[in-house]
């Protein structure tokens, strides 16, 4: 009995202590796609091709708008792909020698490409905050070949070479109200690549191929998240947690049937009789 009196009491101050507001974070996310394109040189006998080449996106998203509540917590971060591919190619033949004394050519080829690629992310409200990831890509050979042949020197990456960049945003530097009521967050994704290729063949005869070229292509999602708790008294999201209600109402319930016992023990012993 008195462990039944003890726990009853206990179990409804839970479900009074336990009521609380909350809300389902908030997350606006955007795409961007930022791309070199495809370079190649025309075939010729010779190639030595230096290339710059800058992309670059700028998008924005919507900052809290404080009538939904309290922010808590702010986090952003990206997701993305990366697929990049570099080639140089050289090849050429010598037809055999018809007549006699003839004395068979050589022929050298020889090529060489170079990427340097670096991708930034980079949120434009102050204080600033950048994330990057540079990435260098190299392929060369060279052949000498004597005689009624044909030789090819191809340096390339293949297949392409993909992988992922994903990161967050250090967002160490900032307050809460540099993402309440303002105007919207500024994003810029840029893609920066510094391209070298070389192809050569020492003898020029007949049927030579000489070119190059690069390309790279970055694509993401960015997204920012809001945690925050609505305000007392208002909002679709303002609910106790689940199940705080009913344990109330049973801790009410409880109660009464306590007292409800008490009361009839008591009347059972004034009349003698045992309950």
């Amino acid at each position: 009995m008195n462990k039944k009196r003890i726990l009853l009491p206990a179990m409804l101050l839970t479900g009074v202590i336990g009521s609380s507001a909350w809300a389902t974070p908030i997350s606006f996310q955007a795409q961007f796609s930022v791309a070199t394109g495809l370079l190649i040189t025309p075939d010729q006998d010779s190639v030595n091709l230096s290339d710059n080449y800058s992309d670059f996106v700028l998008l924005n998203l919507p900052s809290f708008n404080s009538a939904l509540g309290t922010l808590n917590s702010v986090s952003i971060s990206f997701a993305s792909t990366v697929m990049t591919y570099i080639e140089g190619l050289a090849s050429h033949s010598a037809p055999p020698c018809l007549f006699i004394g003839c004395v068979m050519p050589t022929i050298e080829a020889s090529v060489g490409v170079d990427h340097h690629l670096t991708l930034t992310g980079h949120l434009l409200n102050a204080p600033s905050t950048t994330v990057s990831l540079m990435d260098t890509q190299s392929q060369e050979c060279s052949y000498v070949v004597t005689g009624p042949t044909s030789v090819t020197c191809n340096a390339n990456e293949s297949p392409p070479r993909s992988g992922t960049f994903n990161s967050a945003f250090d967002l160490a530097d900032y307050a809460l109200a540099d993402f309440i009521d303002v105007s919207n967050l500024f994003f810029a994704f840029q893609l920066e690549s510094a391209f070298n290729g070389y192809c050569g063949i020492q003898l020029r005869l007949v049927n030579q191929e000489c070119s190059v070229s690069r390309m790279a292509d970055w694509n993401g999602t960015v997204s920012v998240t809001y945690d925050y708790t609505e305000d007392s008294g208002g909002g679709s999201h303002a609910v106790p947690e689940p199940g705080t209600a009913s344990l109330f109402a049973a801790g009410l319930l409880a109660l009464g049937l306590v007292r409800r016992r008490k009361s009839v023990l008591a009347r059972a012993e004034l009349n003698g009789n045992p309950a």
